[in-house]
This record gives structure tokens, C-alpha cells and sequence, in this order.
């Protein structure tokens, strides 16, 4: 006769299965149609690309793990935020401070370093107030930078509102002869005539108070420059050399006489 070991959770078919399919996701099991739905809607709008934003966002959707900001970063205008492997860097006007988020013990091994940690060390930067939302590790930091790069924005207007504010003056190109113009930081463009047909705007903004993007995933390249900051003594940390032995035995391509 049927008993309990028979019981187990399974999905049973849906219209959110039907609409998961040009996503390409399916149902985990004992996944509730209402949950995927929702994981549907975080695919709308994930770039889901080969980029590495994309490949986290790719991998959260996957594995039903989550994106969200860890700490709240507020600092002068001008001021750049990049995270790396294994450190923050913060410059603000000529000044650069790096916050680490990992350290090497003296046997090579990464001991991460929580995100409560970080944020108070943050703290100590001048001009540089953060607040913690979510602690954890310093691995779970994804890499990231609070100044996007905008190109060829259409002008269409002699007076005309950019999409975005925070606009870095120095970095503004056009795509025709303009002549004088006026720009402001919060976006706002002023040109001395009508805009020609095909005028475009290419520049940087920086986003100020800035949240801090974190994963339950923790996602690197082994060719990311900041993996030397954690070279002690020409060695490699041990979990770094771990994971090229793992990729070795998967790809021969790694070896090398």
C-alpha cells in the first residue's frame, strides 16, 4: 500500500509554466507558480547577458538567490565608489582610500571580512558617511561602480532635461559641432540654437547617495587585477589556487608546459 515515502512536492503544470518558456526558466521543485511568477518578473527586467552583471543576475534567477543593496554610501559630489575583488576603493577629489574586504592569514588562506566592518571603515573616510543594511561577507559584494557611462543620448531641444542627473561635465561629447552651450550637473542642457538632426550626447553620471550591491553569490574572474592586492610573498591565496586546479581538471586548455 501507498505510504508517506511515496509523498513528495512536485509542480504541477500552470500558465506560469507556459509564460516561463521564452524566458527559458522552468519551475524548481516545490517552486509555487506565485514565486515563479515573480522570478519571471526579476527576468523582465535582468540584462541577462555575458556581462558580469549579467551572468549574477543570470545565476540569481537560476538558482532563485537574491540581489539587493547591502549598505547605503552618501559623499561629495565627484566622489568615485568601485568594488573589487577583495577591496573598496572610495576617491574623492585627488585622494583614493581602499577599504579592504578580505585579508590574507600567514598560511595564504582569504579570511573575508564582514560588510559591518567595511561600512566602519568607510566611516573613518572624510566626507564619507555609509550605512549598513545587510551584513555579510565581503565576498558577497559584487563588483560594481557608481558612475555609468551614457552614450549617444538623442538631443532633440534647444532646452532639454537629460535622462539622468549626477552628469560629469568633463566627460560630455557630441556627436556634431554645437557650439556654446550650457549644462548643468542635475542635467539640464541649454544649447544657443536648435539642435541639428542626429545630434547625440555621449557622458558619465555619477549616482550619489550610492547602495551597495550585494548577492548571495559570490562571482569573480581569476583575471581580475585586484587579485594581486592579496599576493603575499609571489603566492597566490590558497582558495585562488584551488580554484585554477579545479578549472584545470575541467579545462586542458589551463595547462601549460
Amino acid at each position: 500500500m501507498p505510504n508517506t515515502s511515496y509523498l513528495r512536492q512536485i509542480n504541477s503544470t500552470s500558465y506560469a509554466d507556459v509564460a516561463g518558456l521564452p524566458f527559458g526558466l522552468s519551475r524548481r521543485v516545490g517552486e509555487s507558480a506565485i514565486s515563479f511568477v515573480q522570478r519571471l518578473y526579476s527576468a523582465a527586467n535582468s540584462r541577462r547577458d555575458h556581462s558580469y552583471e549579467g551572468m549574477l543576475e543570470e545565476l540569481a534567477l537560476r538558482l532563485g538567490l537574491g540581489l539587493y543593496p547591502g549598505a547605503t554610501i552618501t559623499a561629495p559630489a565627484g566622489t568615485t565608489i568601485t568594488t573589487g575583488f577583495g577591496q573598496i576603493t572610495v576617491k574623492t577629489a585627488d585622494v583614493q582610500n581602499t577599504v579592504p574586504t578580505a585579508t590574507v592569514a600567514a598560511d595564504t588562506y582569504i579570511e573575508w571580512r564582514t560588510l559591518a566592518d567595511v561600512v566602519a571603515d568607510l566611516n573613518q573616510i572624510a566626507g564619507v558617511n555609509a550605512t549598513l543594511i545587510k551584513d555579510v561577507w565581503g565576498y558577497q559584494i559584487a563588483r560594481q561602480k557608481n558612475v555609468f557611462l551614457v552614450q549617444n543620448e538623442p538631443i532633440s531641444s534647444q532646452q532639454q532635461s537629460l535622462v539622468h542627473t549626477g552628469v560629469r561635465l568633463d566627460t560630455v561629447l557630441f556627436n556634431q559641432v554645437t557650439g556654446t552651450y550650457a549644462l548643468t550637473s542635475d542635467g539640464k542642457l541649454s544649447l544657443p540654437g536648435a539642435p541639428q538632426a542626429g545630434l547625440s550626447m555621449t557622458y558619465q553620471y555619477e549616482v550619489l547617495p550610492y547602495s551597495l550591491v550585494c548577492s548571495d553569490i559570490g562571482l569573480f574572474s581569476l583575471t581580475d587585477p585586484a587579485i594581486n592586492s592579496l599576493v603575499r610573498d609571489g603566492v597566490l591565496p590558497y582558495q585562488i589556487r584551488e580554484f585554477i586546479q579545479a578549472i584545470m581538471q575541467q579545462d586542458r586548455s589551463y595547462w601549460a608546459e
